[in-house]
């Protein structure tokens, strides 16, 4: 799991350029998808995607270049608590398209202060 997340908090999760130009990228979208099972990810397919804003990101320290994948606090607001599964598909200027290998898990936990 990469992470556990607050109900009405922001959300930002980093996808680094592991390899290639990312001049070569002309679009990248991300979505994120509840679970069915509480402890281990599974897509609900009747739980519609949501779509999540992508910003490039250069390269800063031991940061390499990349993407920030974000949520805002106001959208994570009307989440329930759960695991949820985001994924990034990523075209290039040639027309070819990739998505990320592994779903990155993330967990939306309830605060007990509201």
């Amino acid at each position: 799991m990469l992470g556990t997340f607050r109900i009405g908090e922001d959300i930002t999760i980093a996808l680094d350029a592991m390899s290639g130009d990312v001049a070569d990228i002309a679009t990248i979208t991300a979505s994120l998808r509840k679970s069915v099972l509480p402890h281990t990810f599974q897509v609900d397919t009747t739980f519609s995607p949501i779509a999540l804003t992508v910003a490039p990101r250069a390269a800063v320290g031991d940061f390499p270049v990349g993407w920030n994948i974000m949520l805002t606090a106001v959208q994570s607001a009307s989440l329930e608590p759960g695991l949820y599964g985001i994924d990034a598909k990523l075209t290039g200027t040639s027309g070819s398209i990739d998505i990320t290998d592994t779903t990155a898990v993330i967990e939306i936990t309830r605060a007990a202060i509201q």
